[in-house]
């Protein structure tokens, strides 16, 4: 009993090395009842605070987004990526929207004196 033990932690720990074994493990662990709602919680809390600390030191938020990310236990949740592409969109959004409330006004003058 003790040597099938053994063997099993011993095959659970290299199944765990393989990225993409970790990854489906580390997904299917998110969607336990109870134990997934506390991982998610505990990988969301460590990611708000890393995340907090970095913008308060005047890290630039993407290096800030990629390195609370790092910190994240669960694999699965360090794939959530699609985070910093809409921030970089959002980013854009607003400030395409800043040019055009200073550039809308002096193309409607301009169109006036003409």
């Amino acid at each position: 009993m003790l040597i099938a033990i053994v063997l099993i932690a011993f095959g659970a720990r290299l199944a765990l090395a393989n990225a993409v074994f970790r990854e489906k493990f580390d997904a299917a662990w998110l969607n336990l009842p109870i134990l997934g709602k506390l991982a998610r919680s505990y990988n969301t809390a460590r990611f708000a605070s890393t995340l907090a600390m970095l913008a308060a030191a005047g890290v630039p938020i993407l290096k800030a987004l990629q390195a609370a990310a790092e910190t994240l236990s669960n694999r699965a949740m360090q794939l959530a990526t699609l985070l910093e592409p809409l921030l970089i969109v959002a980013m854009g959004v607003v400030v395409m929207l800043i040019v055009l409330a200073v550039l809308l006004p002096i193309i409607q003058l301009n169109q006036l004196v003409k």
